[in-house]
């Protein structure tokens, strides 16, 4: 159920590691499948593999070739061949599913034809075995699995014993995958950079089936950079099942967006978003809607329904709770047609604006951010200034908020248009 704008809830060549001291085993079911090739026949004439596979053509009698060209059969997902011959030798890696029909050319008239039926890969298993980690008997050791996109794949937690495994399924053949642990080794519940806490990183390359990396303890440390999980436990959201919701994860101190979640369409009153952008020490606050009015953008309450919770500080990973309630908040501070809202004067002209903007403020200014409705940053200036000038060429025609904070934190929002 879980999209974001800045993540989704996602090759080939050896298995390689590129972290010093890891040590893994790529572990896959790729396999070679023979054809023979003699007078007339492609024996089998009919063979089914999986993705991954290879094919071996050996040609034991007469001359012939192997024509799987699409300019031959279009329907193919991808073209192989060679060229008529005697005692040849071909080989061809079927990466792709689909069907795939072949002919020997010389002889086609004579039923010398064959078919590939290319499977999809299954699903393969990575397997962490971890030895020699007797420093951190005890402790709890957290790990993320990302896909090549930078998409979390697991995210899980385990007491450290001497020697373990740890089984992440559903890995995708052709898909690299990079696994972030760390021991909390100062045991504070949450991540510091090591030396703090112990941290490794290992990194694949493209899957074909079930990976095994080994791991011994070493003190080859990287920063992960780990960021905690924050969970909000929405329920009795029946008034807006099937309804677009977006939530946005802002810092508290800054105003900063640190995360955007969207979910196409509610499915069930009860049911849980998460976000991974939160960080120890931080407080953020959270703020979504459901889109009422079905329009795909932000509308000031009543028109859409929207709320705002806050984290406190955080030292970890966070949960909140949400029922839902006609308690509304104006999440940007602005409606579409009324004023600007904020603690200080503010002027933003012109509105609706082409390729500039600029603004005037009654205090000075450290900072002015153009945040799209989906609550992306797409602009933002950090220079002193009571006054400045925004190009916004190059963004794209629409409705944009306008951020402006001063130094001691006071902050003003305008609701403007791009043309």
């Amino acid at each position: 159920m879980r999209m974001t704008t800045t993540k989704l809830l996602m090759r080939s060549g050896m298995f390689g590691l590129l972290v010093i001291a890891f040590a893994g085993t790529l572990v896959h079911g790729q396999t070679s499948h023979t054809v023979n090739v003699t007078s007339n026949v492609f024996a089998p004439d009919e063979l089914t593999v999986t993705a991954g596979d290879t094919v071996k053509w050996t040609n034991t009698q007469g001359s012939h070739n192997v024509n799987g060209l699409k300019s031959k059969f279009p329907d193919n997902p991808e073209s192989f061949g060679n060229d008529v011959g005697t005692g040849w030798v071909f080989e061809h890696v079927f990466a792709i599913p689909g069907t795939y029909n072949y002919q020997c050319d010389p002889h086609a008239a004579f039923g010398m034809t064959g078919v590939i039926i290319v499977q999809e890969a299954a699903a393969g298993t990575l397997t962490i075995n971890f030895t020699g980690m007797t420093p951190h008997v005890g402790q709890t050791l957290w790990l993320l699995v990302t896909d090549d996109t930078g998409e979390d794949v697991a995210r899980l937690s385990r007491v450290v014993e001497t020697a373990f495994s740890v089984d992440v399924p559903g890995i995708e053949a052709g898909q690299s995958y990079t696994v972030d642990f760390f021991a909390d080794h100062n045991g504070n519940g949450h991540y510091d950079d090591p030396p703090a806490d112990h941290a490794w990183r290992l990194e694949t390359g493209s899957a074909t089936g079930d990976v095994v990396l080994d791991f011994v303890h070493n003190t080859n440390f990287t920063d992960v950079d780990w960021k905690h999980r924050l969970k909000v436990r929405f329920a009795g959201m029946t008034p807006h099942v099937g309804q677009m919701l977006t939530l946005y994860v802002r810092e508290a101190a800054t105003g900063s967006y640190m995360d955007t979640v969207v979910v196409d369409a509610i499915g069930d009153p009860d049911f849980d978003v998460e976000s991974y952008a939160i960080e120890p020490g931080g407080s953020y606050f959270v703020d979504f809607y459901a889109d009422h009015n079905g329009n795909g953008v932000y509308d000031a309450p009543p028109a859409d329904h929207a709320w705002r919770l806050e984290t406190g500080e955080t030292m970890g990973d966070a949960e909140l709770d949400f029922t839902h309630s006609t308690n509304f908040t104006d999440i940007f501070s602005t409606t579409s047609t009324g004023p600007d809202r904020g603690t200080f004067q503010l002027s933003v002209y012109p509105n609706p604006a082409n390729d500039v903007l600029h603004i005037i403020s009654g205090e000075p200014v450290v900072s002015v951010s153009v945040i799209s409705v989906t609550g992306s940053q797409v602009i933002r200036v950090t220079d002193r200034a009571a006054s400045r000038t925004i190009s916004l060429e190059g963004i794209a025609s629409g409705i944009y908020f306008v951020e402006v904070t001063t130094a001691d934190q006071q902050t003003a929002v305008s609701r403007v248009m791009k043309k």
